[in-house]
């Protein structure tokens, strides 16, 4: 099996992956339309985007280990399809301000 993981923490591990893959991926979409103001500052956005990506990482990787113990991992996959719902919801609206702000209008 994947990483040699037994049957139910592999489909643990799979359904985190397809519950957090979206939490990510809005999040991302926030640092993207931050960059758009880093055209004549030259910084570097990358330190903000894997703190604010951290808790679907850690909710996910913590429902596959509680569920490699034995354990129900409904908790660890509830809290990550909150982050994510709320990343989801929210991202579009952060990063269309985000945009507004950095362009000036």
């Amino acid at each position: 099996m994947l990483f040699n993981l037994p049957g139910p923490p592999t489909a643990i591990l799979f359904v985190s992956l397809l519950i957090g893959t979206p939490a990510v991926s809005a999040v991302g979409a926030i640092g993207a339309s931050l960059t758009l103001s880093l055209q004549k500052r030259r910084a570097d956005p990358a330190p903000d985007h894997p703190a604010a990506a951290g808790p679907a990482v850690i909710f996910g990787a913590g429902a596959g280990i509680i569920a490699l113990d034995g354990l129900g991992a409904r908790d660890a996959l509830g809290l990550l399809a909150a982050f994510a719902f709320a990343a989801v919801l929210l991202s579009p609206f952060a990063a269309a301000a985000s945009v507004r702000l950095n362009l000036g209008g």
